[in-house]
């Protein structure tokens, strides 16, 4: 039995495991759950997937069973971009424009804050 590997992004929900049960004997209602020990809030990395047996008929004793787990892999969420605003200035008047920095791998998500190393901000004009 082997737990599929799964990823999600950082405060988000876990998704459904799944995975495979190979070589029973039809009639045998042997199916799997799926645990995970991470969280909505739990940080940035790897984590265990751990599969299990649900064996109401105790048919599991006629098998060698060899359990795999998976690995759920929980991301920082896509980049956030802004394009930049159109401006526009009369001849010989003044323009004004903003300037905006852009940091990257650095996140507050829920009010919970997830960093990784990383460049230092930049600033665009």
């Amino acid at each position: 039995m082997t737990a599929a590997n799964a990823n999600r992004e950082y405060s988000q929900t876990n998704p459904m495991f799944t995975g495979a049960i190979v070589g029973l004997t039809n009639g045998d209602n042997i199916t799997a759950t799926y645990s995970c020990a991470a969280t909505n809030d739990s940080p940035i990395g790897t984590y265990a997937i751990v599969p299990g047996l649900v064996d109401p008929n105790n048919r599991q004793t006629n098998y060698t069973v060899n359990l795999v787990n998976g690995t759920l892999t929980v991301m920082l969420p896509p980049a956030i971009t802004a394009p930049p605003q159109n401006a526009a200035a009369v001849v010989g008047g003044n323009a004004s424009f903003g300037v905006s920095a852009t940091v990257v791998d650095c996140w507050v998500i829920n009010g919970s804050s997830t960093a990784r190393t990383s460049p230092e901000p930049t600033t665009t004009r």
